[in-house]
């Protein structure tokens, strides 16, 4: 058995909606943080923190287009992520 839930939190105006997967029973337990396709956060991604979960492991899939999916979009997706990009590409300078 394990335990799930959304976890929301706001980076930049956006809220993103993350998925946390953690074994039952007490900790501690190595951890996993999964970082979603340009597509989003999606079924599949979360499978995947749930199966982690399942071996033993605490799993978070983040979340950073702020709780969308771009499937058949290509162009709003690169417009939604191009500019988080391009402001950490200017700060890195």
């Amino acid at each position: 058995m394990i335990a799930r839930r959304e976890v929301t939190y706001d980076i930049d105006g956006l809220t993103m909606v993350g998925h946390m997967s953690r074994p039952e029973g007490g900790g501690p337990w190595p951890a996993v943080l999964l970082g979603h396709d340009g597509v989003g956060l999606d079924d599949y991604q979360r499978g995947r923190a749930d199966d982690l979960a399942e071996h033993g492991y605490l799993t978070f899939a983040m979340d950073y287009h702020g709780g969308r999916t771009f499937f058949g979009e290509p162009q709003a997706m690169l417009d939604g992520s191009a500019a988080p990009i391009g402001d950490s590409c200017s700060h890195a300078a």
